[in-house]
Formats: structure tokens, sequence, C-alpha cells
């Protein structure tokens, strides 16, 4: 058995609230026809919840108590105890139904991660995975019907619809936690420039709970989730209301410059886009729509002023050795306010440098487990 496995009983038969009535009247003596008569009622109602195919009704309850003189709510607990038993079990035998399609999931690497419950219980990975997921059935997911028109899924590449769902329901579940103000687009753009200089920050202890609580003030919710195998996503953003949006990022980035491009690329959607849409960035798919395009542009624009990086191409034309490439990206970047990393990944991007010459990129060193 796993460690974090733990065993709740189950009966496989509900104890009907009679059998506890049938043990009252036996100690005082009383028959079930003696009973009936004092509440005034047929012997067959009596007879029926004895034999649980009768249920005990709030105003059968305050009867019971006018007579026996035990108090209404223990028979209305009883009840509801004994119908609530039969619904879990009658649940119980549906999840059987269910365990081939759970078995689509990355349950073991979902609860690595401590998403969902380690076990081996098939039955317990499919309630496990229905209480992740909010629903009575893995055809109800939420998320899983909005994402079926955001986006087609390649061939190419091993994806997992339902690990990509997967990794989706955890930012949801994650950002329910961040309390936000309402969403204001004046005061988001006014944040970008304080977000820009936040790319000196290379720890994510450091820069993560600032990066939220700014964001939250907008109305953003950021949530970062460890990747799952077959959801290769770098990022997503949608809205929970009118008033709560969210960015969700992926751990897959390690370069900071990566991670700052993809985030501001998010917040460009969120600027950009219809608050009904549900955008999912996946790493190996190039979309080259304008929208996507205009996004890219703006994420280049906020981060290096387009004149200012032509004057710095320039340069770099100019210079040829590697030392001095170093030394101007350094210069360039404490003048624009910029961590030289994000230069260098944009300079090797548009094959201006050499994809080995990584200087001064940094790589986040992320916890193994996202709090």
């Amino acid at each position: 058995m796993d460690n974090n496995e733990t065993t709740a009983y189950v009966p496989t038969e509900p104890i009907a609230p009679g059998e506890t009535l049938s043990e009252v009247l036996g100690d005082r003596g009383m028959t079930q026809l003696e009973f009936a008569n004092r509440l005034g009622r047929p012997l067959k109602t009596i007879n029926g919840i004895v034999k649980g195919k009768t249920s005990i009704t709030p105003e059968t309850a305050l009867q019971f108590e006018q007579v026996l003189g035990i108090p209404a709510y223990f028979w209305n607990g009883l009840e509801a105890q004994f119908q609530e038993l039969k619904l879990r079990i009658e649940s119980r035998k549906q999840y059987y139904a269910l365990i081939e399609q759970s078995k689509t999931y990355p349950y073991k690497e979902m609860a690595n991660w401590g998403w969902v419950t380690q076990t081996r219980d098939p039955l317990k990975k499919v309630e496990n995975l229905l209480r992740f997921f909010a629903v009575t059935n893995f055809n109800n997911i939420i998320e899983e019907v909005k994402l079926q028109g955001a986006f087609r899924i390649s061939t190419k590449y091993q994806y997992s619809f339902p690990a990509i769902v997967s990794w989706v329901r955890k930012g949801a579940v994650d950002a329910e936690r961040i309390t936000t103000e309402s969403f204001d687009e004046k005061k988001l753009k006014e944040l970008l420039p304080n977000l820009r200089s936040m790319t000196l920050l290379s720890t994510p202890s450091e820069l993560m709970p600032r990066l939220r609580e700014e964001l939250a003030k907008c109305g953003i919710a950021l949530v970062v989730t460890q990747s799952l195998k077959k959801a290769p996503i770098s990022a997503s953003t949608r809205w929970i209301s009118p008033d709560k949006a969210i960015i969700q990022m992926s751990l897959r980035w390690a370069w900071t410059d990566i991670f700052w491009f993809s985030l501001f690329h998010e917040i460009g959607h969120i600027l950009l886009d219809n608050k009904k849409d549900f955008n999912v960035d996946l790493l190996n798919e190039k979309i080259d729509s304008e929208r996507e395009k205009q996004i890219d542009t703006f994420v280049a624009n906020m981060l290096i002023p387009p004149q200012r990086y032509k004057e710095l191409i320039a340069e770099i034309d100019a210079v040829g050795s590697f030392d001095g490439i170093y030394d101007l990206v350094k210069s360039f970047a404490k003048r624009i306010g910029i961590h030289p990393g994000i230069i260098v990944g944009r300079l090797q991007h548009d094959k201006k440098i050499r994809q080995d010459m990584n200087i001064t990129r940094v790589r986040f060193m992320w916890k193994k487990r996202n709090s």
C-alpha cells in the first residue's frame, strides 16, 4: 500500500434507522402494533420503517419524540445518514464504469505533485479524480469542454488531451485561493514598467510573491504549475469572471528570458483578447495568426524599445568579438533597465548572435513542489 493511502470502511449494505427503532421498542417491551396505535399511524408504515422500506420524515421524527422521548433530531440524523450511505454505495458501484476512462488521466504524475492522493485502488482513483475536477462524471469537466474549442492538438507530438485538461484544472484550483481586486485595465497597463524592472530578480522565492501581489491588484491571479509529461504547455490565460483573470505559467521554463517573454505574452492576451477567449500556448505549436503576431510585437517592444534595439544591432555588427558583445549587452541592459539575459535571448531568437553565447542568461531554480 502507498504511504499516503488510507483505507476507509464503507459498508456494503447501509443500516436502516428502523433497526434502531426495533431495538428501542424491544427494550421497552412495546410491539409495533402498540407503537403504531400510540402514534396514530398505520401498522404498515411502522413495519416499513423497521424493514428500511419507508423513510422517517421530519413529521414522523417529531411523533417518535413525543411517544419515545428520543429527540426528533436523532431520528432525522439516522435517516439522513442512511440515505447518504445508500447514495455513496450506489456511487461506488457507478465508479466501476468510470475506471477505464480514469486511466486516460496521468494519475501517478498528479499524485507525485500532490494534486491527488496516492492510491492503488482503481475506485479511489476515480473518486479522487472526480473530486479534483469537481464533477460527478468525467464527461462533465468544464475545462475540457472549453479547451475543445480553444485549439487542436497536433499529431506530430505526444500530447494528451486529458493531461492538458488536468494541468489547466490545477491552475483553476490554485487561482480560486488567490484573492484579487476587480480587473482594472488601466492599472495593468500602468504596472507594465514595474513588471519589466522585476526582470532583474532571478530568484523565484523573491520574485513570485511580488508578481502575484502586483497582478492581484489588477484583477489577475498568477499561478505557476508543475509540468506534466504529455501536457507540453508554456502558459494559459482565461477569465474566471468578468472581474478576474488567470495567468497560468509552466515550470518548463528554466531560462528567465523565456519566462518573462511568456508572461508578458499572456498579459498581451488579457489586454487584447476577448474575455470569453480561452488561450493555451503549447510548446511546439507555432501559431502565426495576426493576433499572435500582434501580441509578440507588443511583448518585444515592451521589453526592448524598437529604436533602441536597432541601435544595439548596429553596435553589435560593428563589434565582432565575444568579449565586446558581452560588454555591449551589459551596458545596454543597464541603460534601459532590464536584465541582460532578456537581451541575449532576443538576439539569439533573431539570429544576431550564436545560440551558444548564453552570456548573462539565467536559469530559475524552481522548488520541486509549487506552494
